[in-house]
């Protein structure tokens, strides 16, 4: 934490995120100690501006809610489950730069690097495989930029089946 200055909203709100279980009250405890450890007890506590933007954000003892949600996921489509949500809530818990691997690829790899996150619709064939298609937006978009035919049928989804909107995650 860099005390030197003013702390940002986002800044704020996001080390409140990190210091689950512990709180921005606490932090700011162990900072004024750290400081009146340091030889002057009567230094100002570094840690004062973040628990007061903490107090102004209603973040000083808990962690305001995602702005991403499951419920959000859900309303764009998303079947209801635990998988979005238990996903969702471990993302959260980790360093925003921190790189995702698949555990096994399509070409049987033993790891590799998640490269992308889409949109899909998935028509199970069984219970642990099915078909992948274009969502209709994509399949709009790819038409207004050339990048597809009005020919182009081979992967577009039949809506007589019932493949249902999923996030892809790909390699």
């Amino acid at each position: 934490m860099c005390c030197t200055g003013r702390p940002t909203k986002p800044a704020v709100r996001r080390l409140s995120r990190r210091l689950v279980p512990a709180t921005l009250a606490e932090l700011a405890i162990v900072c004024g100690a750290d400081r009146a450890g340091r030889g002057d007890p009567d230094a100002p506590n570094p840690a004062a501006a973040w628990l007061e933007m903490g107090r102004d954000l209603t973040v000083s003892e808990r962690p305001a809610k995602g702005l991403l949600t499951g419920d959000h996921l859900i309303a764009a489509g998303m079947v209801r489950g635990m998988n979005v949500g238990e996903l969702i809530y471990y993302l959260t818990t980790q360093p925003r730069d921190r790189q995702v691997i698949l555990e096994k690829d399509a070409e049987g790899n033993g790891y590799s690097p998640l490269a992308d996150a889409t949109e899909g619709l998935y028509e199970a064939d069984s219970t642990w495989s099915g078909e992948m298609y274009p969502i209709p937006e994509d399949i709009a978009a790819d038409l207004a930029s050339g990048a597809r035919k009005p020919e182009d049928e081979a992967d577009r989804y039949d809506p007589s089946g019932w493949a249902e909107r999923v996030v892809v995650l790909g390699r």
